[in-house]
């Protein structure tokens, strides 16, 4: 064989074995938050007004799943009709928690949000995460502190999830001042605080692969008074 015809050969077969090698890692998918969130937007309100206006997510579209966590001074009575509440705490001294599903309908995208209903004008923080297309609620977990002190970090409930799904993990803390809350599992997608309240709320989204059992740790840097926890698992 011609030595400049063998050699073309050589270097034509070494590069076809390192693209081989880098293939691989070239096309494997970066992490996300998770597939399925379209997105998660954050409301943070003083005396809130009855109804209130959730905005939705940019891009958003009718026939989408949607969540909504909350929390606040007073018990949330409900979300618009056609949602399904999924818990409603009451009765707690410093914080009590909700949350409610449901779908996206041409009304609510046309006017960019959807609407909930407080009970009482008081402070609240409410998160909202949609969904891209149908989806279900596989299960709900909750717990909550309002006896006047608690201690950082809190487990939350273990949560026994199949996968492929979704975990949202919520938690508002009611302090002497604001507190930066964190999630040992999942992605932040929504963190804040109302200052003059001193309610301060987190938001994670866990994409779960492996089926078994999550126990997500939520700290806080100033503990206060108490707290509501909800994790809701979307499949």
């Amino acid at each position: 064989m011609d030595k400049t015809l063998k050699l073309g050969l050589l270097f034509i077969l070494s590069i076809a074995v390192h693209a081989q090698s880098i293939l691989p890692a070239i096309m494997q998918p970066q992490p996300a938050v998770s597939s399925i969130v379209r997105g998660t937007t954050s409301t943070y309100t003083t005396a809130a007004p009855n109804p209130i206006n959730i905005p939705i997510p940019a891009g958003s579209v009718a026939g989408d799943f949607y969540i909504i966590q909350a929390a606040g001074y007073a018990s949330v009575s409900n979300c618009e009709g056609g949602t399904t509440i999924l818990y409603q705490d009451s009765g707690m001294n410093y914080v009590n928690g909700f949350a409610c599903s449901g779908s996206l309908t041409s009304t609510d995208i046309t006017q960019g949000y959807v609407q909930m209903n407080p009970g009482t004008n008081s402070d609240l923080i409410v998160y909202l995460t949609d969904f891209v297309g149908a989806h279900t609620v596989q299960n709900t977990y909750h717990s909550q502190s309002g006896t006047g002190s608690f201690t950082s970090p809190v487990s939350g409930p273990a949560a026994t999830i199949t996968s492929p799904a979704t975990g949202m993990y919520f938690t508002v803390s009611r302090g002497t001042a604001a507190s930066t809350n964190t999630v040992s599992l999942g992605t932040l997608t929504q963190q804040g605080s109302i200052s003059d309240s001193t309610l301060s709320g987190v938001l994670n989204a866990h994409a779960v692969t492996s089926s078994g059992s999550y126990t997500p740790s939520f700290s806080y840097s100033v503990p206060g008074n108490g707290y509501a926890i909800s994790e809701v698992i979307v499949q």
